[in-house]
């Protein structure tokens, strides 16, 4: 576990090389919004590593182990796996430990450390996370993921060690900017070819000030 900050969210705690065996993994509370970017070589020198933190939930567990191989084996140390929804979250079906449990988590990073020969590879702790990726198309749905929210829908949230949110329209994304602070991440989604809202100043500014990053996807 990290130590917490000022604004309440966790920094990773270094470790020390005695730390670093490849076979401890953790599903950890860090909060990390934004991602190292470094060469393998690097990162086994100096403990610079590859953060992939929007990965979609392979449906089954082979797929799982295989993507964790491959994403260890090219340097990746710090991995999160998104679940993602529309509007509001299903106090049911979209807790943390529902979409994607921690032993099955482990027992898919074992395997992987035996199908891809991790275990001599000397290199930092391999970091798991959940994120919830919310994609939002009514203004209503943004009052879900401001600090007023409590209950079910409060307790969803804080199963996840990230929490996104994706706005559909200029009114959606002002209120995320502005009052979406159970948020870490405003993902700014470029796969139609253009945003389908406006990128305002005085948006991203309220975003920044509470703490909000923002993510080209």
């Amino acid at each position: 576990m990290g130590r917490r900050s000022k604004n309440g969210r966790h920094r990773a705690k270094r470790q020390s090389p005695s730390d670093t065996s490849p076979s401890s993994y953790t599903m950890s509370r860090t909060r990390l919004p934004g991602g190292c970017r470094g060469s393998r070589r690097k990162r086994m020198r100096d403990g610079t590593q590859y953060h992939d933190l929007n990965v979609p939930i392979p449906r089954s567990q082979g797929t799982l182990v295989g993507l964790i191989g491959r994403l260890q084996s090219t340097g990746y140390g710090v991995l999160a796996f998104s679940h993602t929804i529309y509007g509001r979250p299903d106090a049911k079906k979209d807790q943390a430990d529902t979409v994607l449990k921690d032993s099955i988590v482990r027992s898919a990073a074992m395997a992987a450390e035996s199908e891809y020969g991790l275990g001599n590879q000397q290199g930092p702790t391999s970091t798991m996370l959940r994120r919830l990726n919310a994609v939002v198309e009514e203004l209503s749905d943004i009052a879900y993921y401001s600090a007023d929210v409590g209950g079910e829908v409060g307790d969803v949230l804080k199963s996840y060690d990230i929490v996104a949110v994706s706005p559909r329209s200029d009114a959606t994304f002002s209120s995320a900017c502005s009052t979406a602070n159970r948020a870490d991440i405003i993902m700014l989604d470029y796969t139609t070819g253009r945003l389908p809202f406006k990128l305002k100043s005085s948006a991203v500014k309220a975003a920044s000030q509470l703490g909000i990053a923002f993510e080209l996807c």
